[in-house]
């Protein structure tokens, strides 16, 4: 595979060209990263559980990944409709990024238990 055609730059590259407001482009980035981050810890390490009660609930994984994917629609909809927003939107995305930090860790600590002696 070539180094410039990864599937992370492509979805990067692809976001990028969306006409979107910056709000709506760094939600839409959240979101897949925690897709993408969520995934690979599952892959990399079975033995580690989605914590999201949403998942039973929900009944499965395409059930939650289809909600997360139409709830994510409808926020950028809303960011793209309303002209004018105060700062403090901003929180949304930012939010939207601690799933991201905390997947992240768990895979790191995941390493770190399995690369111990």
């Amino acid at each position: 595979m070539n180094a410039h055609n990864t599937p992370v730059r492509n979805l990067i590259e692809s976001i990028h060209c969306l006409r979107l407001r910056p709000i709506s482009k760094a939600l839409v980035v959240a979101e897949s990263l925690d897709l993408l981050t969520t995934a690979s810890g599952l892959l990399l390490f079975p033995q580690i559980a989605e914590a999201n009660p949403m998942l039973v609930t929900m009944g499965g994984w395409l059930p939650l990944l289809v909600s997360k994917f139409l709830a994510t629609l409808f926020v950028v909809f809303v960011f793209e409709r309303i002209t004018k927003w105060s700062v403090l939107v901003w929180v949304v995305p930012s939010i939207a990024t601690l799933p991201v930090i905390w997947n992240i860790f768990c895979i790191l600590a995941e390493a770190l238990v399995y690369s111990l002696p």
